[in-house]
């Protein structure tokens, strides 16, 4: 399978906690970035014919446009940013990211708000 790549024309935004509540007896987990992946998993085009169930590799680069989001810490953690790009990707391309076995990731300021997203499938 040829490699997939996906250019996401937004500014990376991070996984959310979970939010749990408690109502008559039962628990209730709310993930509060579930209408931001749906919007993102919109941009991702051409998705693969059948959701990929092998070994992968994963490179991600999140770009922001000002030039001190590598360095400054109002910007989100790498690891969270991983994280909702992973979440969103499960059952739309791969069918669980428990199958990436390779992993790299960047963050840095470019021309323009971007995530760029390299899925690289292991034989």
């Amino acid at each position: 399978m040829k490699d997939l790549i996906y250019e996401v024309q937004q500014r990376p935004i991070p996984q959310k906690r979970p939010r749990v509540y408690h109502k008559n007896g039962r628990v209730w987990a709310v993930d509060p970035s579930k209408r931001q992946k749906d919007d993102f998993v919109k941009q991702i085009h051409p998705r693969p014919e059948k959701l990929i169930d092998g070994p992968i590799a994963v490179k991600m680069i999140f770009e922001y446009k000002d030039k001190t989001a590598g360095y400054c810490p109002k910007y989100a953690d790498l690891d969270n940013l991983i994280k909702f790009v992973l979440d969103a990707l499960t059952g739309i391309v791969w069918v669980d990211d428990k199958q990436i076995v390779k992993l790299e990731a960047e963050r840095k300021f470019w021309e323009k708000d971007r995530i760029y997203i390299r899925i690289k499938v292991i034989e």
